[in-house]
């Protein structure tokens, strides 16, 4: 698992999920996962990246924290 201090930046909740999502999609491209889709939405719910992996679909969801909490 992997973790990325943004406490020191000031950034909005929006802008620190964002962040989270792009370091995540940069890591999962780095190991070898194709990128489908990112922030697919149908009616309430959202799913962050959908990718492929060794030939399995495998849908993610991102969770960056501003804090340490």
């Amino acid at each position: 698992m992997f973790f990325v201090d943004f406490r020191s930046m000031k950034m909005t909740s929006t802008e620190t999920g964002r962040r989270g999502e792009l370091f995540a999609e940069k890591y999962l491209k780095s190991i070898g996962f194709k990128i489908i889709d990112k922030n697919w939405r149908w009616r309430k719910c959202e799913i962050d990246i959908i990718a492929i992996h060794n030939g399995t679909v495998v849908f993610l969801e991102v969770k960056t924290r501003g804090s340490s909490a």
